[in-house]
């Protein structure tokens, strides 16, 4: 493929300059020299034009795409299929990778021939400092039988494996398995992508070793308050759902997938049923929330999801929700905004 190695997809919507421009020399300063850099505007091309004749943009590795403002999956998807390297690596455009980063991910693969895809720890930075997450403390590989182990913890949101960014995918795997971001999804699709990808690899290798530096947004989707948030959740499990059922590993994710659903649901409690800016009272809330919270999704979820996973607030949380103790389900959602606000 043309001697590149690696094709770092950039989507690029709405982003500071200062901070893409930083995103983009840690990519060009990479190294491991063999890779090329597709930044994908969303709609937004005009917006930074002025930018693309200034160092580091000029450099020959960096390819400017154009593309109609359809959101970051449609981007990400044209990056793929863009892509020259023999591995793909997505980065937002807000966020920016260790220096050695590509040559540790391919020096993983080289260990490991049969991983279609590697996987390294990140950094998160908050307005408040920086923390490092890690998946484990040792390296590890999951072949054959061994990658359920792996599938499950994609589905489990706190251990921070199903983001897309700061990964290794081999292009290969991506095009001939028909392996795309879902462009229907608006929240948990790279979770949703990430899953597809890691049932469809061969194998998936793992370095305890932060990589990549993403930077919390407070604006986000995730946080950010919408009348359709909950209906953009259970879309999104739906859709994992049928991905696993699809791959026909129900029986060996499904209760993976249950705790899932139950972990949505505890974000659907704080960034919607219970947010700040909702203009009910707190016993319509409450009376809203009981009819949420008895959807077939949720109820089956409340009933074999496995809260143990998941940090002491949360665990605290789901007891509420299952003893059905609703005011105190408020408060806690109440509080926890407050935390939220860094």
């Amino acid at each position: 493929m043309d001697g590149i190695l690696v094709s770092a997809v950039v989507p690029v919507y709405q982003v500071d300059r200062q901070v893409f421009r930083a995103c983009v020399e840690s990519l060009t300063g990479q190294t491991e020299h063999r890779i090329e850099i597709l930044l994908v505007f969303d709609g937004t091309m005009a917006l930074y034009e002025d930018m693309l004749g200034l160092p580091p943009f000029q450099d020959a590795r960096v390819r400017a795409v154009g593309r109609e403002h359809a959101g970051a999956s449609a981007a990400r998807n044209a990056g793929i299929a863009q892509a020259k390297g023999e591995w793909i690596l997505f980065a937002d455009a807000d966020d920016c990778l260790d220096a050695d980063a590509v040559k540790e991910l391919l020096a993983l693969t080289d260990a490991c021939p049969q991983a279609d895809l590697a996987v390294g720890d990140y950094r998160i930075r908050y307005p408040r400092g920086v923390q490092t997450h890690a998946y484990r403390s040792e390296a590890a590989q999951f072949l054959g039988a061994e990658k359920t182990e792996l599938l499950r913890d994609v589905l489990n949101p706190q251990t921070g494996l199903g983001f897309c960014w700061g990964k290794l995918y081999r292009t290969e795997l991506l095009r001939e398995r028909g392996i795309f971001f879902c462009e229907e999804l608006v929240v948990a699709e790279d979770a949703e992508f990430v899953l597809k990808a890691a049932m469809g690899a061969r194998g998936v290798c793992y370095l305890p070793k932060a990589l990549y530096t993403y930077q919390v947004n407070p604006d986000s989707a995730v946080r950010k308050f919408r009348e359709d948030y909950p209906d953009r959740y259970e879309k999104a499990m739906r859709r994992i759902r049928a991905d696993i059922r699809d791959a026909g590993l129900e029986r060996e994710l499904l209760g993976a997938y249950e705790t899932c659903v139950l972990y949505h649901l505890l974000l659907v409690t704080v960034n919607f049923s219970f947010h700040p800016k909702q203009d009910k009272s707190a016993r319509a809330q409450i009376a809203a929330y009981k009819k949420l919270a008895a959807k077939p999704m949720y109820r089956e979820a409340l009933q074999k999801g496995d809260a143990g996973q998941f940090s002491l607030s949360r665990r605290i949380s789901v007891r509420l929700i299952r003893m059905r103790l609703w005011p105190g389900i408020y408060a806690v959602a109440r509080i926890r905004h407050r935390q939220l606000k860094f």
